[in-house]
């Protein structure tokens, strides 16, 4: 399967039976270590339906648990609290190059 994709991925450029290979063990080796980084933790029991809404700002879950709940995905509203949340690190912390200090500079205000 790897190396189908491999093939047809890297068909185009020509290039050569060893890169393609070289192509399908990266693909392999990244399929192989995917990891969960998000998941829908507020629930009680399983997850069986989710749902964006249609300006994709929001995702409504559903669960066994008989609970609906509502997810924000605004990323400029997420944005500005997450600025907010990390103003006192960026400001106070003596560890941090004076360039990060103004990461936030900008958002929310």
């Amino acid at each position: 399967m790897y190396y189908d994709i491999a093939q047809s991925a890297v068909s185009e450029k020509q290039l050569d039976y060893a890169t393609e290979i070289q192509v399908a063990n990266v693909l392999r080796q990244a399929v192989n270590t995917v990891r969960q980084y998000n998941s829908l933790e507020e629930h009680d029991s399983l997850v069986f339906s989710v749902s964006f809404s249609p300006d994709g700002k929001t995702l409504a879950s559903g669960s066994d648990d008989n609970k609906i709940k509502l997810w924000n995905l605004d990323l400029d509203d997420l944005l500005v609290k997450g600025c907010n949340w990390v103003h006192n690190y960026l400001k106070y912390n003596p560890n941090l190059r004076e360039s990060d200090r103004t990461l936030c500079d900008g958002i929310g205000d």
